[in-house]
């Protein structure tokens, strides 16, 4: 039997009669084979203790020293037993922690389990080894009610369980693949990943220890491994964006940044379906634009390093100068001008309305402050007409303009051809790499949940793409008509 299709049938085997629990498995099961310390917590009847019973039997004849609260003496030396479990466990105990300190210093080349009703910040911080333990488990209290039904409605005999031998794992078999597990590459992908969630790490003031990141590499390398692989690949990195992670805020911080980053590499080879929406509006802003485009020169100031034209209004009394760009005429697209201050103006909302005359509105709540007061900045505003302003024009029918505009116009043209291919490509990429993570479902540690929410997103692109298409082909119609006021 094959390496991948023995691991398949043996987690299949392992998840028998269990519901909603097989990623906690798959990680328990993942952390003893490559002998990482793991912290397992849950309130008594979540499942814990079923859980690492099923996985110790997947280990043939497994020798486990076990230390609980009826047990609290360690024998002198630990050469007689494959992993140590630690039941019920109470930082606050200094004889427990103190045991489980020395079994860290002298059984760290093998498995180490941890179990207790705590919270892992809490209990592991006091124990001092918050830092070493590489995998921290929560195992939810519940089922969903559709697991529940499945439960109710149907019945395992747990006495009846048995892995069957061809599946277990021997001693031997076990030092041999970790042997091999070693020589187990990473690809630049995911190497880019890992740099990425240090990096949001480092932002946001998370401690992950050297030892924890390579114990971290080690289970990814061993997924490979398990698959047949000689390279870790991107999927395989799903075990990061899971409930590991010791502190709760390290877990609401990682866990969704985690699936950005791995969004932004597996589509950074087609950067166009990064911000569809943002796409979507300018392209209709610029379209709008140059349909409205005139020959007109009208009377600008360089500000903020953009042409704009100058306004002077009162407001309670003060002359304030704002400034809106000049690329907004045209357009009906609303937008805050610059104040004198080279900040976009939040209390002010312009629009000129597809023409050269530009509508004013203020927030209401500057009415009787003025703009320069920053005791009138309120989180809701509500905007009110206040006057309708010209672009004061110098020249009309500039030659230069008309052939400026003529340039813009055809380049506009030619740009919404190219990206009609360019979004038709993208759909084609987003197609084959949507095919090849089905590949993932026949994985040994696939993960439904985390594997449907990333075809989720590459489906979404697919149809935003799509509706990009239609749009910049009703737009390049748009553009086929003669060019106005030239």
């Amino acid at each position: 039997m094959e390496l991948k299709e023995r691991i398949r049938n043996l987690m299949k085997t392992l998840n028998n009669g269990i519901v909603e629990r097989d990623v906690f498995l798959q990680i328990i099961f993942l952390s003893i084979l490559t002998n990482r310390p793991i912290y397992v917590c849950g309130r008594m009847g979540s499942g814990k203790s079923l859980l690492i019973s099923r996985v110790k039997q997947a280990f043939f004849e497994n020798r486990t020293l076990r230390f609980g609260r009826r047990h609290l003496t360690l024998p002198e030396k630990f050469d007689d037993f494959d992993m140590v479990h630690f039941r019920d466990f109470d930082g606050e105990n200094t004889e427990t922690k103190k045991a489980l300190q020395i079994v860290f210093q002298e059984f760290d080349d093998k498995p180490i389990i941890i179990t207790g009703h705590r919270r892992a910040e809490s209990t592991l911080s006091e124990a001092g080894i918050i830092d070493s333990v590489t995998i921290s488990l929560s195992i939810p209290d519940s089922v969903s009610a559709e697991g529940l039904k499945h439960l109710l409605s149907s019945y395992y005999d747990e006495s009846s369980f048995e892995i069957p031998k061809e599946l277990q794992i021997k001693p031997e078999e076990k030092t041999a693949w970790l042997s091999q597990i070693k020589k187990v590459k990473i690809s630049d992908e995911v190497l880019e990943l890992i740099g990425k969630l240090n990096d949001t790490c480092a932002e946001h003031q998370i401690y992950v220890s050297i030892s924890k990141w390579k114990g971290l590499l080690n289970l990814l390398k061993t997924i490979a491994f398990c698959n047949e692989r000689d390279e870790v690949c991107l999927t395989d990195t799903f075990l990061l964006g899971m409930p590991i992670w010791t502190r709760s805020r390290n877990k609401d911080i990682l866990m969704p940044e985690f699936f950005k980053h791995f969004e932004s590499i597996l589509l950074k080879d087609i950067p166009i379906v990064g911000n569809v929406e943002e796409e979507e509006e300018q392209l209709r802003s610029t379209a709008e634009h140059l349909l409205n485009a005139t020959a007109d020169i009208y009377d600008t100031v360089s500000f903020a390093n953009t042409s704009c034209i100058k306004y002077t209004v009162t407001i309670a009394g003060e002359t304030i100068p704002l400034y809106a760009p000049e690329e907004y005429i045209g357009t009906h697209e609303s937008f805050h001008p610059f104040n004198e201050l080279r900040q976009k103006e939040k209390r002010v909302l312009c629009n000129f309305n597809g023409s050269s005359i530009c509508t004013i509105s203020i927030d209401s709540s500057v009415k009787g402050t003025g703009l320069r007061s920053m005791a009138s900045s309120m989180a809701t505003k509500s905007f009110e007409h206040f006057a309708r302003l010209p672009a004061k024009v110098i020249e009309v029918n500039n030659q230069e303009k008309i052939a400026t505009n003529q340039k813009a116009f055809e380049e506009f043209r030619q740009y919404l051809d190219s990206a009609v291919e360019n979004y038709a490509s993208a759909m084609i990429q987003l197609k084959t790499i949507y095919k090849s993570l089905k590949s993932y479902t026949d994985d040994p540690f696939y993960n439904s949940e985390y594997y449907h929410k990333i075809q989720g997103i590459i489906k979404h692109k697919f149809e935003q793409s799509n509706k990009m298409i239609q749009l910049l082909k009703e737009v390049r119609l748009f553009m086929d008509s003669p060019l106005p006021n030239n």
